[in-house]
């Protein structure tokens, strides 16, 4: 079988892809020791809870593919009145490991802006330098089966061969799909002043569960995948696309009064937003609310991660 390690590891999303994907995860690094501690509650084994620049890389064992997903200094979702993070060019500890353990494959996957770093150039010129062949761009999870927009680059490197095709895009799964079994289950919750005064926004990013009292007619939702996860939102009540109420003539109305009139307005749990990134039910969640957001708005969908191993696999 063959081998995967990950930088940066996270909760273990992209580890979790690779298992699915029939490859044996080896080790990780991660900073964090909580979020530590759910990666190894999942994989089975303890990454090492230390930054990636502390780690001598030749104190491992050489995978045939290594995945490093550096820094979130390049984040449009981080604000711009935060202080400059000292790990912005964390990216760089990256380059010993690939001058170390040289493994078969090195897949990078980031935030779409982290394009435009100086870091990431310096980390292709690496590349080149020891004979790996590589491809970048831009890609949408949603394009292979994760009920999530969420676009990431992604650059694939291959030592001394030709990088293998992208797996064929796959239809759009809906978010409804994703967590229809779950729906009943969703806390009720309301609407803070602020966002009823913003309602036309919100009535492109709220979920309402049905309740509706009015017979022979029907609540229809857009059949599109959720919008990107962040960390926030577990802790306000919209997050998926309106519904629109049909009645038994055929005619809809996208009025989002009619919607609060036949709906009831629900929370998201740590749990729906697993699926959102397509992490299998059998991943273990931490008890921790806030933790568990942590884990799943930074996490490498894993379903990603697994079709573009399977592609690095059949080839």
């Amino acid at each position: 079988m063959k081998t995967f390690a990950s930088l940066f590891s996270g909760g273990g999303g992209a580890d979790i892809g690779a298992a699915m994907a029939q490859f044996q995860p080896i080790w990780g690094i991660e900073l964090d020791p909580d979020i530590a501690s759910v990666f190894a509650a999942n994989l089975g084994h303890q990454p090492i809870v230390k930054s990636v620049a502390e780690v001598n890389p030749n104190s491992l064992d050489r995978p045939d593919v290594l995945w490093a997903p550096p820094c979130q200094e390049w984040s449009v979702a981080r604000s711009k009145s935060l202080p400059k993070r000292v790990d912005a060019d964390i990216g760089y500890a990256i380059i010993p490991f690939l001058k170390t353990l040289q493994p078969k494959t090195f897949i990078l996957e980031n935030v779409e802006a982290y394009r435009k770093a100086r870091v990431f150039h310096a980390i292709v010129n690496v590349l080149h330098q020891l004979g790996y062949w590589t491809t970048w761009s831009v890609l949408n999870t949603a394009d292979w089966g994760v009920p999530q927009t969420r676009r990431r680059l992604i650059l694939r490197a291959v030592k001394d061969g030709f990088v293998p095709p992208l797996p064929p895009v796959q239809k759009w799964r809906g978010w409804y799909e994703a967590v229809a079994d779950l729906i009943p289950t969703l806390p009720e919750s309301q609407f803070a002043a602020w966002q009823i005064r913003r309602m036309p926004v919100l009535a492109q990013t709220s979920l309402v569960e049905s309740r509706n009292t009015i017979r022979r007619s029907t609540v229809r939702s857009f059949d599109k995948p959720a919008p990107c996860v962040t960390t926030t939102w577990l802790h306000r009540p919209c997050v998926i696309p309106r519904a629109f109420i049909v009645d038994d003539t055929g005619a809809s109305s996208s009025s989002y009064a009619k919607e609060l009139v036949h709906g009831s307005v629900v929370a998201m749990t740590p749990r729906a937003l697993a699926r959102f990134q397509s992490f299998p039910d059998s991943y273990q969640l931490p008890e921790s609310r806030r933790l568990a957001s942590r884990v799943i708005g930074n996490a490498v969908p894993p379903l990603f991660a697994q079709k573009l191993l399977e592609g690095i696999a059949s080839s």
